[in-house]
């Protein structure tokens, strides 16, 4: 198909404008499911085995300098 360079122009810019549409949308969707879901936990600790399809938290605590370094060196030494 021979389609003119203004009008596959015209086409890009358009495709371009919904597809940040509809990121933006899904972010929206997130953040609002994300918020429900932490509304509706009524565990402190975040860090539980969660369901499939559940929402990711992060956890709440960090490790440590030292905390990680052990954890690396356990592991290169196994």
């Amino acid at each position: 198909m021979n389609v003119p360079r203004q009008q596959r122009a015209a086409f890009t810019r358009k495709a371009r404008w919904f597809h940040m549409l509809a990121r933006i949308k899904a972010a929206k969707e997130a953040a609002v499911v994300f918020k429900k879901t932490l509304l509706l936990s009524d565990d402190t600790d975040l860090n539980v085995q969660a369901a499939p399809g559940a929402v990711w938290a992060p956890n709440p605590k960090y490790l440590t300098l030292e905390e990680r370094l052990t954890s690396v060196r356990t592991r290169k030494t196994s």
